[in-house]
């Protein structure tokens, strides 16, 4: 994802569906209910098909894992849910029947 859309999602708080998750490049693929260990067994076989030597070689142009930078988001993350409006704001969300329970 992109980082205006990292800065959209946690400044304003909003969520999406599925469809939008894959616009924005949060998922690769979006399936139908009940579908999901199927498209995942098919994804897992088509990856079995790669020479190990070639799937090496695509691996590595994958960015590495920033663990220092990781270690730090987890950080702010945890300091970030100990805050009882954090904590408010979670239960609403979980026990609203509201449309959009994450909006004031």
């Amino acid at each position: 994802m992109g980082n205006a859309v990292v800065r959209d999602l946690l400044l304003t708080g909003r969520s999406f569906n599925a469809v939008k998750g894959q616009q924005i490049g949060l998922v690769s693929q979006v399936t139908a209910e009940g579908e999901s260990l199927r498209v995942a067994r098919a994804t897992a076989a088509q990856l079995g098909k790669f020479e190990r030597d070639t799937a090496i070689a695509a691996k590595s142009f994958i960015k590495p894992i920033p663990r220092k930078e990781l270690a730090e988001e987890i950080e702010i993350f945890c300091q970030l849910f100990s805050r009882s409006a954090v904590e408010e704001g979670l239960r609403k969300f979980v026990e609203s029947k509201d449309a959009l329970p994450y909006l004031p």
